[in-house]
């Protein structure tokens, strides 16, 4: 794609929208001295009803602060600053949406724009962003690697989530080129950064002690319980750290990769949560393991 094309897609997201009032239905018979049914009105200050209005469909019900941020405007923002980013005049779009419209997901991948951590290992830079009419999901943008060998994304601490707009304020074209820009420029600065895990050797107790300490560690306000384990979570880390040492050897690098192997590819058997939703959190958990004391001192070896 070469500047601003309308996809072909565009009617996927850019269907209309409306804010209606919602209403409720009283039985008669909790008043036995009426008959029939009454309708009654919900109050704006209390909740309203997000439509479809080329369908009908409810997407979503808010509150009074809330203010819609529309598909196509979300689009257009984000294809505007990575023009004003001047990236690269050459990239692919792919926007995807689910539960009929009410959540989208868009990936902007630079097909031209890669790195090279290890020889044959190449890493090429992509700008994902969401939006949402049911509240699941704020307007976001991130910027990140993809590795091409898996379609792994990779992590980084400086590039997990570079902007998030709630739906109470407007997007900022300018503000989000300049983010997107810098990310551009961390991402071709982890490089080298990279390069070097592949030369910090990590053995197995290092990444076992490592992954239980972060990843598969509860949060003792949820649990009430101190170093509570996810087993299950912990035996899937496990399984990636030791194909990924296999192809590239006992090294951070692999560790690292192992992390960013089970951020991508969530079991969603085992959740009703949707799998972009646990991958968007799997790679901010991977950014703070990132900054933990233990993953600084592997760096430091």
């Amino acid at each position: 794609m070469d500047g601003l094309t309308t996809p072909h897609y565009k009617s996927a997201y850019a269907f209309p929208i409306q804010m209606m009032d919602m209403h409720i239905q009283v039985p008669h018979d909790i008043n036995p001295y009426e008959s029939g049914s009454r309708t009654l009105t919900v109050p704006r200050s209390l909740r309203t009803a997000l439509v479809r209005t080329d369908t009908n469909e409810i997407l979503g019900t808010h509150g009074s602060k809330y203010k819609p941020v529309l598909h196509d405007d979300v689009v257009n923002s984000i294809m505007d600053s990575v023009i004003a980013a001047d990236i690269s005049k050459d990239y692919e779009v792919d926007i995807k949406t689910y539960d009929n419209g009410a959540k989208m997901k868009g990936v902007i991948t630079f097909p031209n724009v890669l790195i090279e951590p290890q020889v044959g290992d190449y890493i090429r830079y992509r700008i994902p962003f969401f939006n949402s009419y049911d509240a699941s999901w704020a307007f976001m943008y991130s910027a990140e690697g993809d590795r091409l060998w898996c379609s792994n994304g990779c992590s980084h601490p400086q590039m997990v989530t570079v902007g998030k707009v709630k739906h109470t304020t407007n997007i900022n074209i300018e503000g989000a080129a300049a983010k997107i820009k810098a990310a551009t420029e961390a991402f071709h600065s982890s490089e080298d950064q990279w390069r070097a895990y592949a030369k910090i050797k990590v053995s197995d107790a290092q990444a076992t002690a490592m992954i239980r300490a972060t990843l598969c560690k509860y949060n003792k306000s949820v649990t009430g319980v101190e170093d509570k384990i996810n087993e299950v979570q912990y035996a899937t880390l496990m399984r990636a750290w030791d194909d990924e040492k296999r192809k590239l050897g006992m090294n951070l690098w692999a560790l690292y990769n192992a992390c960013t192997w089970w951020a991508s590819h969530p079991d969603v058997t085992r959740t009703r949560s949707h799998p972009d939703v646990i991958s968007r959190q799997r790679s901010v958990d991977v950014a703070r393991m990132m900054q933990h004391k233990q993953w600084k001192e592997l760096e430091a070896a």
